[in-house]
């Protein structure tokens, strides 16, 4: 292969038998920083600038790839996958390596996994050929981002090639991996994200077991509607893929993309009911307040005046200028009494009932008067139910006048007019 001789003369660095517990004692943000300047020097899997001629490097990590069944070209490959040459420090030696950067919640490079390899794209033959540097909790390796007519899913897999497995095979969604089972649950969710995590089937590690399922309930507990998925026999999604085809793997995952979307379609229903049946309710408790308010017009009538209507009048009476029996018969003002929860005691109120453009009670504002100075009570104003697109009718126009209609924001100043 061309190219292959110069591979372990590239990056050379003289040997340091400490560069291990270097690399321990290096604060955060230094191992950030040469993960984001590795991934700066390393080749990307599918050349996208023109005449860019294939490393190396990359042409070994695709033969690894291709041997675990996948393949793509530039319209299906991550920029986030790389050819890359890293050093070993046991065997001081340089190797071609899959590299897969991950990436924070704010779309920062923080962390890679790195696949070591031989020349002859299997793994390399080294105590230790996959590891981690960086920054992983957190951040996750983008493999594939859904388009606008994909279903809203994000299927987390553990590792890349497990990932790209899932892409290879035809899923659509987000896919992105975790880089190890244990940050599974340190993905942050939006709202209501619906999560498949494509776990590994490791039936004989309760311990492994037990991790996604935790991961899966943290997630929950973040506001995803999740669920777990795995093979049907001991492996991963690639051992799937290399056994039994594409086909096989859509057949596990695309029934729970299904399940997924009309489960949240369902929830989406339920609310709409639910919440039309709550404001239906409302209406029903307005209405119910209305028959037993009372009316203004009562106040003339003084053996059978109540308090509440009593005040209410003087109020107006008081704010207004003005006392008519023309107004205070209308039948969009009435006067109840009003509990507060706060005070803890019972205020007269006056309370203004509104209408729908069919005439329909579907909400009223309540105000609370202090019966001693027949002023507003030094408590809130309160709305219930639909005030929204309703309105309370003061005065009918005269027939003699022209038809001219005057909103207000407020009962005094409408009742001055």
């Amino acid at each position: 292969m061309v190219g292959m001789s110069n591979i372990s003369q590239q990056y050379q660095r003289p040997p340091k038998t400490d560069d291990s517990q270097q690399y321990t004692q290096q604060s955060e943000s230094v191992k950030i920083a040469k993960v984001q300047n590795l991934y700066e020097r390393s080749s990307r899997i599918h050349g996208y600038e023109i005449d860019t001629s294939t490393s190396a490097e990359v042409e070994i990590v695709k033969k690894y790839l291709e041997n675990r069944g996948i393949t793509f070209d530039k319209s299906t490959a991550s920029s986030d996958l790389k050819g890359s040459i890293l050093f070993d420090t046991q065997t001081r030696k340089n190797y071609p390596a899959l590299t897969a950067f991950a990436r924070n919640s704010k779309g920062e490079i923080t962390g890679v996994q790195a696949v070591y390899l031989n020349l002859a794209g299997g793994k390399a033959n080294i105590s230790i050929n996959r590891r981690s540097f960086g920054k992983i909790s957190g951040s996750f390796i983008i493999i594939a981002k859904r388009n606008a007519n994909d279903p809203n899913i994000t299927i987390i897999a553990e590792g890349a090639e497990t990932a790209l497995s899932l892409q290879q095979s035809g899923i659509k969604g987000n896919i992105i991996a975790s880089a190890g089972i244990s940050n599974l649950r340190n993905y942050s969710p939006f709202p209501g994200e619906k999560i498949i995590i494509a776990a590994d089937n490791d039936s004989k590690n309760p311990i492994t077991n037990n991790t996604v399922i935790k991961a899966a309930k943290t997630l929950e507990m973040k506001g995803a509607i999740t669920c777990i998925v795995k093979p049907p026999e001991n492996g991963d999604f690639n051992n799937l893929l290399q056994s039994c085809g594409d086909q096989s793997i859509r057949d596990i995952i695309e029934p729970e993309i299904t399940k997924l979307t009309k489960a949240v379609e369902t929830t989406k229903l339920t609310q709409t009911e639910n919440n039309s049946i709550a404001k239906q309710n409302d209406i029903t408790n307005v209405k119910e307040l209305y028959n037993k308010s009372s009316s203004l017009y009562y106040f003339k009538q003084e053996e059978e005046a109540k308090v509440e209507a009593i005040v209410a009048n003087k109020f107006l009476e008081n704010h207004t200028g003005i006392y008519s029996a023309k107004i205070f018969n209308n039948s969009n003002l009435r006067a109840n009494m009003v509990f507060d929860e706060e005070t803890q005691k019972s205020w007269p109120a006056l309370t203004i009932f509104v209408k729908n453009d069919k005439d329909e009670i579907t909400g009223a504002k309540i105000l609370a008067i202090n019966s001693k100075t027949c002023n507003k009570a030094d408590i809130p104003e309160k709305s219930i139910s639909t005030i929204s697109g309703s309105f309370a009718e003061i005065a009918q126009q005269n027939s003699k006048y022209s038809p001219v209609t005057i909103i207000t924001k407020d009962i005094e100043t409408a009742l001055t007019i």
